[in-house]
């Protein structure tokens, strides 16, 4: 994941945002595994949409 974003942003940002976002699919897994999967997907795909808009913009 850290060298996909790496193609569109510096790369020390590019690994707490891949962190960041593997972190969000984990806790996102966890609420699928207890049944909430629409709840999980729609709630994990807005925060990360979120967070790679966020660290796209110039610092």
């Amino acid at each position: 994941m850290r060298s996909i974003l790496e193609e569109v942003m510096p790369r020390g940002r590019a690994e707490s945002v891949a962190a960041t976002l593997l972190m969000l699919i984990e806790g996102a897994t966890l609420l699928a595994q207890m049944g909430q999967a629409d709840i999980a997907i729609r709630d994990a795909r807005k925060a990360a949409l979120g967070i790679i808009a966020a660290s796209r913009r110039p610092q």
